[in-house]
């Protein structure tokens, strides 16, 4: 017999049903800003399956002889920046400005995102703004 393969959105794996004992493939596609913490795999009673990392978010384990359930858990990537958290109203907003060449920071993966701006740092700011459109 063959048991489903269950996955959420974002996962794929190699079959949608498969027997015991069968190798299943599971490919992990997280959002843009995440990555993968961990894959978890449980059976129909709720026991956990093992599951081995092969990289690249792809990740193996073997079926059980019965239905199984996969679970991705994501957290999010490092930031560019030492001083700037994803948390931060203005995260978005500062990998604009990087992404766009409008800012550099202050150097060395600061951003200075508590320091005050002089009226040269706000027109040059402004003029790669307008610039860039």
């Amino acid at each position: 017999p063959t048991y489903p393969v269950t996955t959420p959105s974002g996962v794929d794996s190699s079959k949608k049903a498969a027997a015991k004992g069968d190798v299943v493939i599971i490919t992990v596609k997280p959002e843009a800003g995440y990555v993968v913490k961990e894959v978890l795999v449980t059976d129909a009673k709720g026991n956990q399956i093992k599951v081995t990392a092969k990289g690249n978010s792809v990740f193996t384990f073997v079926q059980p002889d019965s239905q199984v359930d996969i679970q991705a858990v994501y957290t999010r990537e490092s930031t560019p920046f030492q001083d700037v958290t994803w948390s931060d109203y203005f995260y978005d907003a500062v990998a604009w400005a990087k992404a766009n060449d409008i800012t550099d920071g202050v150097g060395n993966g600061l951003f200075g995102s508590k320091n005050s701006c002089t009226r040269a740092q706000i027109v040059t700011f402004l003029y790669r703004v307008f610039a860039e459109q």
